[in-house]
């Protein structure tokens, strides 16, 4: 227990005070990386009637839309018991869930 009692430096002190540190921010895209967007529910409580997603298809450079219904009982996760909802099924529980 060497350090007990003593100050010791964050492994990235030095670099965070000198501006040295790389972000992620900083890094940019590998060749052939997708990026992923997720677009949240606008409501706190609200029933999904219709989901239209073909034209957002059509767009240039999009590789995939993903719903609920593509990924089946993937749509369920969970640190211990998986019973949270990845995706928005039939209504949104909170404004802001994917």
């Amino acid at each position: 227990m060497a350090s007990v009692g003593r100050n010791i430096a964050h492994d990235s002190a030095r670099t965070h005070v000198t501006g040295e540190s790389v972000f992620l921010d900083d890094v940019g895209p590998l060749t052939g990386e997708l990026i992923a967007g997720i677009v949240p529910s606008p409501l706190a409580r609200g029933r999904v009637k219709r989901l239209d997603v073909s034209a957002a298809r059509q767009i240039a450079g999009v590789a995939a839309i993903l719903t609920h219904h593509d990924l089946g009982r993937r749509n369920l996760f969970g640190p211990v018991v998986k019973d949270e909802l990845l995706l928005v099924e039939d209504e949104s529980a909170f404004l802001g869930q994917p």
